[in-house]
């Protein structure tokens, strides 16, 4: 069931700071293991949408999910051993869009068991992919999909199939998980890219879809943003960045550019690339200098960048060390490690899709505190992936939890891989995750319909005292005015 049931408080585990009623002066005591009850949670449960319902005014409880939520860290085992799978045939042909409002519909009122233990993690031969990844969980009848991911072009979707999300955002076909790359540029427009493999119903073959909306609800599908250079690697995980003073010196004629932050993936090493846009977004350059960050390693990933004062700061994973590493720059080509974050939380069986972001508090929005995110799988308590989150300080290379307890983003399975959007207006804080679980997303039945998973609707954040036990995060849908009062399908 995907998302329908979300909590605008997250949970807490272990015994956190008092409340207090302004910024700590310095971290908390440090705690442990422990896991203790959340003595105040506001939830709000997300009803059903089916098509052709109508979302009626004050209806600002409809949203699903908690609050953002993760991403495709595949292992080599796992991407391989999807590579020479056969793909349905088609004898469909349906009616296509390439613009469409998407959300939440009844995608939730079938799901399939899921295969147990989780699937798509790093965790190469303990990772349970053997069931999600079998023929037999794909459908004879299946809408088509491309034999190749297509240059240039919009992949065309049906949208009008019972479990289509109405409101939250599905691909046109094939498989879809992080959110990446999420920012608004200079014409107010929000752009949305994503993990996204347009040519089977799993992970693997990873591309970076793209979409864009004026509202964060009507989405318009865009061609393939990033393609992987070659049929051995995949374009992972990452953040998109407006250049506007041209620091990377990609863009001596214009203040409209965007660099692209990721990890490429290949059979035994991740590396972070960038590639630049001279077109607001909507293609991608590598750079041929490429990789900008190299350790080493086959578990570094899903660097997220932003722009901190006078220089530029990545918060990237090593995974199977339990460990973000802070990185600044000042041309985006050129990284310098500054600082570690390590075994705070759920360690699970690797962290990935860190975010540091910047949120405003609830009762005074001049005042902020910063947040690192940090996603999972397996090992959430209700199992597969879950995403997380510390609150503290970041003083441009290092961050600095108030204490160390670990909470949780949501409550609910379909939450991870959350990314923040870039340059929003007035400081919101806004958020997108995907809204599905690595514990069976590769089974659930959509492929009938031509796809697989889905966002969790937008989100405004802020911090507030919920508890006795320290700041909470408060995740609340973001204007629906939108859709309020609007034919949802017909």
């Amino acid at each position: 069931m995907l998302a329908l049931l979300g909590l605008a408080a997250a949970a807490t585990f272990a015994s956190a700071a008092p409340a207090v009623s302004s910024l700590p002066d310095a971290a908390g005591p440090v705690t442990t293991g422990v896991f203790s009850a959340v003595s105040s949670i506001q939830s709000f449960a997300t009803p059903l949408i089916p098509s052709g319902a109508s979302v009626a005014s004050g209806a600002s409880s409809v949203f699903s999910g908690g609050i953002p939520t993760r991403s495709f860290a595949t292992s080599v085992s796992f991407a391989s051993s999807m590579g020479n799978m056969s793909m349905p045939t088609s004898t469909q042909n349906a009616s296509m869009s390439s613009t469409m409002m998407m959300s939440s519909a009844s995608m939730a009122s079938s799901t399939a068991t899921g295969v147990a233990g989780g699937v798509g993690g790093s965790g190469g031969a303990n990772s349970s992919s053997s069931a999600a990844c079998s023929t037999s969980s794909f459908p004879a009848s299946a809408t088509s999909l491309p034999t190749a991911a297509p240059t240039g072009q919009v992949v065309q979707g049906d949208y009008s199939g019972k479990y289509r999300p109405q409101v939250h955002f599905s691909p046109p076909k094939g498989f879809m998980n992080d959110p990446n790359g999420c920012h608004r540029d200079q014409n107010g427009t929000y752009h949305l890219y994503y993990q996204y493999n347009p040519i089977q119903y799993v992970a693997g073959n990873q591309h970076w879809g793209h979409a864009t909306s004026q509202d964060l609800y009507n989405w318009t599908n865009q061609p393939i943003a990033i393609f992987p250079p070659n049929s051995t690697t995949q374009v992972f995980s990452g953040s998109a960045v407006l250049d506007p003073n041209n620091t990377s010196g990609f863009f001596p004629n214009q203040t409209n550019g965007v660099v692209a932050v990721y990890t490429l993936n290949s059979p035994t090493l991740q590396v972070q690339e960038i590639a630049y846009s001279r077109d607001g977004g909507y293609s991608f350059t590598p750079y041929s200098g490429n990789p900008v960050l190299d350790v080493g390693s086959n578990q570094f990933r899903d660097p997220k960048v932003f722009w901190y004062q006078d220089h530029w700061v990545m918060a990237v994973s090593y995974a199977n060390d339990y460990t973000v590493g802070i990185f600044t720059s000042q041309n985006l080509s050129s990284w310098e490690h500054q600082s570690n974050f390590t075994h705070y939380g759920l360690l699970g069986l690797a962290y990935e899709c860190p975010n540091l972001i910047e949120v405003p508090f609830k009762d005074d929005p001049s005042k902020s505190a910063w947040v690192m995110f940090i996603s999972i799988n397996p090992g959430a308590p209700l199992g597969g992936s879950v995403s997380q989150y510390f609150i503290g300080d970041f003083d441009g290379k290092e961050f600095k939890p108030y204490d160390s307890a670990m909470r949780l983003s949501d409550f609910a399975k379909d939450n991870y891989a959350g990314q923040w959007f870039a340059d929003t207006d007035s400081g919101d804080s806004i958020s997108i995750a995907w809204a599905s679980n690595w514990q069976y997303t590769q089974s659930v039945p959509t492929a009938d319909e031509g796809f697989r998973s889905a966002m969790s609707l937008p989100r405004r954040n802020y911090l507030t005292n919920l508890t006795r036990l320290g700041w909470d995060l408060v995740s609340l849908p973001y204007d629906l005015s939108p859709i309020v009062n609007t034919s949802l399908a017909s």
